[in-house]
């Protein structure tokens, strides 16, 4: 499900960490095909084989929730870039994108639940079984 929401966003191909015959790109040492990866989803299968891939850098935005493994195979040349914090800066941007119209999450919501049912739908994201969750008031 998740694939094919990332393919419905301008996406030209998304491809499955766990599937080697599924991409044509290299990995470390052997020379990675891909200059700069952004990791989006914080899984450490998916940075781990972003850092096996990348030529040059990782940049990570998902929310981390397991020790990654920066190995030796890594060190020639590859910078890890993360998110430096949440400032409220930051969520003022976000904000002003999503009420001019330039930042649609609409369409990552795959449940809309009360808040009073707010562990159940933790428990969905955490079983993989939503994409987001919507609570409302």
């Amino acid at each position: 499900r998740r694939r094919e929401l990332a393919e419905s966003f301008c996406v030209d191909r998304a491809y499955d960490p766990t599937d080697a015959a599924s991409h044509p790109f290299a990995a470390r040492p052997a020379g990675p095909t891909l200059d700069v990866i952004v990791d989006c989803v914080g899984s450490k299968r998916a940075v781990e084989w972003a850092m096996d891939h990348a030529a040059s850098r990782v940049a990570l935005f998902g929310v981390q929730r397991e020790d990654y493994v920066f190995a030796p195979r890594h060190y020639g040349g590859l910078t890890l870039i993360g998110y430096p914090g949440h400032a409220r800066s930051a969520a003022e941007f976000a904000v002003d994108l999503i009420r001019t119209g330039q930042l649609r999450l609409d369409p990552l919501i795959s449940h809309t639940l009360p808040l009073s049912d707010y562990q159940a739908g933790i428990d969905l994201l955490e079983r993989q079984e939503a994409t987001k969750v919507l609570f409302l008031p």
